[in-house]
């Protein structure tokens, strides 16, 4: 059976559709990528190539470049420090998300049963 992860490994440079579960994958392999955002009905995946491109995790396009735009693309990408993907993968995500939605629940059963919202509100209030 193939195993998609050991060619992604493999990759000098990964060109992929920025679907989420592609670019965690990229991002935990460690590999320089480029990520092309696909029409969707929200724009989530133009607005997350945008974030990647900025923060310097990916080279993010919001469309199919011409076939000129492919040297500095690659040229572009060559120059990405996929050690970046450390800080996103810091920590244990399961983890984190499930105390997370714990305290939010919490502070909500607190706030139905009249307790002091300003106590007990969550890091995010």
């Amino acid at each position: 059976m193939v195993n998609p992860q050991e060619y992604i490994r493999q990759a000098d440079i990964l060109v992929t559709a920025e679907g989420h579960n592609s670019i965690m994958e990229a991002g935990a392999a460690g590999v320089r990528f480029i990520a092309i955002a696909e029409e969707r009905p929200f724009g989530e995946q133009v607005r997350k190539v945008a974030v990647l491109d900025r923060e310097g995790l990916a080279i993010g396009l919001d469309h199919w470049p011409i076939a000129a735009a492919w040297p500095d693309l690659i040229a572009r990408t060559e120059d990405l420090d996929p050690a970046r993907w450390k800080e996103v993968f810091r920590g244990n995500g399961a983890r984190q998300a499930a105390e997370y939605l714990e305290e939010i629940a919490t502070w909500s059963a607190n706030l139905r049963r009249g307790l002091k919202d300003d106590v007990l509100c969550p890091s995010v209030c």
